[in-house]
């Protein structure tokens, strides 16, 4: 397992356990050194493919895996899954629970009044950390400069970007020069999870890892394509490059 890697379009996410990444996350807190993060769950890795600029920007992140589909993904090109499923809902309270110092926290994304709920939950997590600023996903091209000097003004351990994919991890490398805050992480649905907008699934369909069957009942328009459609060619692109790599005598993945 140690050092095995997961390629898709070119993209590489290293098999990685939690303590591997906190072992990152408070390295860079600890020196203020830049790491940026990004989730790749099957559609992730499907828009990256269709969009030479998201792909790029991916590039540039460290990359975690979600889901159940990158783990038939890594079976089928490296013959085991990941060994944690690193998905930001249940990844994020873990760092506020695991955290080795308070951190200085910036929730930018969801509808408005979303990250304020989100903000009351995570001090319910863990009060120790302090929210210096938040603001919902609406907001004009020409803000983002404003925003990410709120972010640096605020002195931010760590943003949190909440606007779906590929805005937020656009928005965070567009700006990643400029972004003072040493951790900034893409992380989807979170806000709407802590603000219980959105109930996540019971713990019995969670451990079954089936959890996406509750969230379509939940969003079936919305997320229909996503589970099924958009699942299934990721599946079959992943035997598509497997095929291509093993006639060209290219390894499937690296150790």
């Amino acid at each position: 397992m140690a050092g095995k890697v997961f390629t898709f379009a070119g993209l590489e996410i290293p098999f990685r356990t939690g303590a591997e990444f906190f072992d990152a996350f408070e390295s860079a807190i600890e020196k203020r050194t830049p790491l940026r993060i990004g989730i790749c769950n099957a559609n992730t890795l499907m828009l990256a493919k269709e969009d030479p600029e998201y792909r790029d920007v991916l590039a540039r992140m460290m990359l975690l895996n979600d889901g159940v589909g990158l783990d038939l993904g890594a079976k089928m090109k490296l013959g085991e899954p990941f060994p944690e499923n690193l998905n930001g809902t249940d990844l994020t309270p873990r760092i506020f629970r695991e955290s080795l110092k308070p951190l200085r926290i910036y929730l930018l994304g969801g509808e408005p009044g979303i990250a304020e709920g989100a903000a009351a939950k995570i001090a319910e997590i863990d009060p120790r950390h302090e929210i210096v600023g938040l603001r919902s996903g609406f907001f004009k091209p020409e803000d983002e400069s404003m925003i990410v000097e709120e972010i640096n003004d605020a002195q931010t351990d760590l943003l949190l970007v909440a606007m779906g994919n590929p805005l937020q991890e656009k928005f965070i490398m567009r700006h990643a020069d400029a972004i003072r805050a040493p951790v900034a992480m893409g992380v989807g649905a979170l806000f709407d999870f802590l603000a219980e907008k959105v109930s996540r699934a019971p713990m019995w369909m969670q451990n079954m890892r089936i959890e996406f069957l509750h969230r379509l009942r939940q969003e079936p328009v919305r997320l229909f394509k996503r589970y099924t459609v958009d699942a299934a060619g990721f599946l079959l692109a992943v035997r598509k490059e497997k095929s291509a790599q093993s006639a060209e005598g290219v390894p499937t993945g690296a150790e």
